[in-house]
């Protein structure tokens, strides 16, 4: 699992932190976005590779699919207008990109110039956020098969044990026809 909360102080910090002025020029912050495009991307191939070749982890996991993918197609149309917003700005200009790219991306104001707090996580935690989903998809999978295993394992012995019990208690029924019927030729032949 990746620290989320340490990931956005880094990159507030590395960006906005006084008492250097704001540096989140749109040439500075094409840098992080791309970067944030590259680990999206890693993120969904993964998802998309994972849910294609292991049957484990589908079963484990078809109803969290759809949040996943919903997530991810909100988080990628974001991405996408922070890429146009930042190639349609001068290199330099942090006022033009200030309510459209740095706000959402780094504090969380979503809205533009009215808004008054945050209101949702900075953006440059959502590829993260979802890195996590998926990772915790991949344990839930890999702990629901070894659950899986362990209850097929106890129900085996079970029925196990109780085979055992039942021959041999056929078997000692039997012995014990068998040991009564020899009693009664015994029996028969002395009467003789």
């Amino acid at each position: 699992m990746v620290d989320v909360g340490k990931i956005v102080r880094e990159a507030t910090t590395a960006y906005l932190a006084p008492p250097a002025p704001n540096r989140a020029t749109p040439a500075r912050l094409k840098i992080l976005v791309k970067s944030l495009r590259k680990t999206t991307d890693q993120v969904y191939a993964e998802f998309i590779v994972k849910k294609a070749t292991n049957l484990n982890f589908w079963i484990s996991n078809s109803s969290s699919f759809d949040q996943f993918k919903a997530d991810m197609d909100a988080w990628q149309g974001r991405l996408q207008g922070y890429e146009a917003a930042l190639s349609a700005a001068p290199a330099s200009d942090r006022k033009a990109i200030l309510w459209t790219v740095t706000a959402p991306l780094l504090l969380g104001f979503y809205g533009g110039a009215d808004s008054k707090a945050p209101q949702a996580v900075p953006d440059v935690a959502t590829p993260y956020i979802l890195m996590n989903g998926f990772g915790t998809m991949q344990t839930f999978a890999d702990e629901n098969y070894d659950r899986l295993m362990a209850d097929m394992k106890d129900a085996a012995v079970a029925i196990a044990k109780k085979i055992t019990t039942h021959t041999m208690n056929i078997g000692a029924g039997v012995g014990i026809a068998l040991a009564g019927y020899g009693v009664y030729l015994l029996a028969s032949k002395r009467k003789r």
